[in-house]
């Protein structure tokens, strides 16, 4: 509708009817007849042909505006969904590593009741390794929690029942991030928000120079009428033409306009700058998180991790052989536990940064198209 509306302002106006009475008496003002004439016509007004194309133009440019900010929608949407992705498999991920570390300590506490039955250990070993493993039950509960309501959560914007089963699709990670200038050349020719802060810009402009057409150039209207001087005049039926032409030089209001017009096109130009440099901090602020994590989960996935699974299976070793009593292997089980969450919690944090990026920096195909495809009118 809106680029049936862009169209239509191609057109001239409407021709616009007419019907006069004139030199009936005073006394009987509605009686026709007697000398009075009754007059019959049709006139078109035709404004600068450089301000219709000037304001085409700008409807054209806002249509743009209008796509953009429903890409603008559509990408936060997709942000949502992906996140809440993010969300539910973080939990996922920590579900499993708490029911790992259960069993964990499971074997701990079979190995301190072996121990027990040969008189070996004392009751209070038994008691704290129980008590951590209901502190990690505990722990394993909240995250079923948080996987029900990113869950939940998901269906509902998927348009699914809430508590419907939910499978992610496990999606290939790029092992290196793109570098930050193709980044930001990409956002500045694709990010909505400059998309449609550039077309309110072009918008503005087309309306800044219809408002100059307009003070300089008069508009013109024609009509043709047709006139009947009632049945006792010889000559009853007369036509004749009118011509007029206003006169905007003559105007203190159109200079006005001129001079709003172009304070509009100058304070958006100001705007869209502080647009564009307000997306590129976000893609340079997420493009750091994104490298910083990157290295953060390398250190953790290739040195920590190893280092403290090798310190639980030292301990336990240990632990058979009296070298290690019940405190240092739950120590030990315990700093993998927060390892192994630092690695579930960063790798979760790096692929939001990463779903940023890419929203950010990637076109989405259904709007974007529609954009892409709506004509601009450019000044001859």
């Amino acid at each position: 509708s809106k680029l049936e509306e862009a169209s239509a302002a191609e057109g001239l106006p409407p021709p616009m009817a007419m019907a006069q009475l004139w030199q009936a008496p005073l006394r009987m003002p509605f009686l026709y007849g007697h000398g009075s004439m009754l007059m019959l016509g049709l006139q078109q007004s035709i404004p600068p042909g450089k301000v219709r194309r000037a304001e085409v133009r700008a409807a054209l440019e806002e249509v743009r505006v209008e796509i953009a900010e429903l890409v603008a929608q559509e990408r936060e949407l997709a942000v949502q969904a992906g996140m809440l992705a993010i969300d539910l498999k973080e939990a996922r991920e920590r579900v499993a590593l708490h029911e790992g570390h259960r069993k964990l300590l499971g074997d701990l506490a079979a190995a301190v009741r072996a121990r027990q039955s040969t008189g070996a250990g004392v009751l209070l070993e038994l008691v704290r390794v129980e008590r951590e493993e209901a502190a990690q039950h505990a722990e394993e509960e909240m995250a079923r929690g948080d996987e029900r309501r990113a869950r939940n959560a998901l269906n509902l914007l998927l348009g699914a029942p809430p508590e419907a089963p939910l499978e992610l699709r496990e999606e290939p990670q790029e092992e290196a991030i793109e570098p930050l200038p193709v980044l930001l050349e990409r956002a500045r020719g694709q990010h909505p928000e400059i998309l449609a802060a550039e077309a309110a810009v072009r918008r503005d402009a087309a309306r800044a120079e219809a408002a100059r057409h307009m003070a300089g150039s008069p508009m013109v209207t024609i009509g043709v009428n047709y006139g009947w001087m009632g049945p006792d005049d010889p000559q009853n039926h007369t036509w004749g033409a009118m011509f007029s032409m206003s006169l905007p030089w003559l105007s203190k209001g159109q200079a006005a306009m001129v001079r709003a017009r172009e304070a509009e096109r100058d304070a958006r130009r100001s705007d869209g700058e502080a647009v564009r440099l307000q997306v590129e901090q976000r893609v340079a602020s997420a493009h750091a998180r994104a490298s910083a994590l990157t290295r953060r989960y390398v250190v953790l996935r290739e040195r920590l991790l190893p280092a403290s699974r090798r310190a639980v299976e030292a301990a336990r070793s240990g632990y058979v052989t009296g070298a290690v009593d019940t405190s240092g292997w739950i120590e030990a089980v315990h700093e993998l536990r927060e390892v192994e969450l630092m690695e579930v919690s960063t790798r979760a944090e790096l692929e939001r940064a990463r779903l940023e990026l890419v929203i950010m920096t990637t076109p989405l195909p259904s709007l974007s198209s529609v954009a892409m495809a709506v004509p601009r009118k450019e000044t001859p």
